[in-house]
């Protein structure tokens, strides 16, 4: 486990996690994310795109929402949640981009995305995405 730690603090995280990654889900300095869907089918998506990634109802699959599409991809929620900066796991089951974040309901615990999901975060991540997030985004 050190030397896990070790070579992800003196390196490029991203080159490390697709070092680390199953060989169906890459993740490239180019802000792409590349899985291999149920399919077959290879899939290259800019991380603008990926509004959210979920935990599929079947072990060991990824549902990932992109502005036009719903993609199931073989790989584990917690290798994507550290794919790029722009990415915030809001509960154990999603983690969401949070350029898509349009408003946090505090009260309710819910996080409002681009295109109207409504996803739930846990009440201890709250105040860390809350300070990550630009002051336009609506806390209510």
């Amino acid at each position: 486990m050190e030397k896990q730690i070790e070579k992800l603090s003196s390196g490029n995280p991203t080159r490390y996690l697709t070092q680390m990654s199953p060989p169906e889900v890459e993740m490239n300095e180019d802000k792409y994310y590349q899985a291999v869907t149920e399919d077959k089918k290879t899939h290259r998506i800019h991380f603008d795109k990926i509004i959210l990634f979920q935990s599929g109802s079947k072990s060991g699959v990824i549902e990932v929402h992109t502005e036009q599409d719903v993609l199931r991809v073989r790989g584990q929620i917690t290798k994507v949640a550290r794919v790029g900066s722009e990415f915030f796991s809001t509960f154990t089951s999603y983690t969401v981009n949070t350029n898509h974040i349009r408003r946090i309901h505090t009260t309710k615990r819910e996080v409002e995305l681009s295109n109207g999901r409504v996803v739930p975060i846990a009440s201890s991540r709250i105040k860390v995405l809350l300070d990550r997030l630009p002051a336009h985004i609506q806390s209510v």
